[in-house]
């Protein structure tokens, strides 16, 4: 990304947000669904750590719980934040999650962010 900051590019990130981690669909305690995409996969990659990204998580909750948003559009507004990013790609299960991840910039959680008003 520093080249990219240095010819003032921006990354079009794509990426699916935790695939349920920030929805607390499974995490430390909790095991990932049966049937769901990741209990599915799981098979085909090796094991990793997820500690760190459970701590991401703790953190975009505590920023959710102090903006009133929730941690899904914690997690969009910090990468919205970031001088690197262009736009985000959240794709959306349904109407609702839609509305959740536009609140995300109509309900201005951005606009403290740096350089997005």
């Amino acid at each position: 990304m520093p080249v990219g900051a240095d010819h003032g590019v921006g990354a079009l990130v794509c990426r699916r947000l935790g695939g349920g981690r920030p929805a607390r669909k499974f995490g430390r305690n909790r095991a990932i669904p049966k049937g769901s995409r990741p209990y599915d996969t799981k098979r085909f990659a090796p094991p990793v750590d997820r500690e760190p990204s459970y701590r991401v998580i703790d953190a975009l909750e505590e920023v959710a719980a102090e903006t009133c948003s929730s941690a899904r559009q914690a997690a969009i507004a910090r990468l919205l934040g970031r001088a690197t990013v262009a736009s985000v790609v959240a794709g959306a299960r349904n109407e609702a999650r839609l509305r959740e991840h536009l609140g995300t910039i109509g309900g201005g959680i951005v606009r403290g962010a740096g350089r997005r008003a």
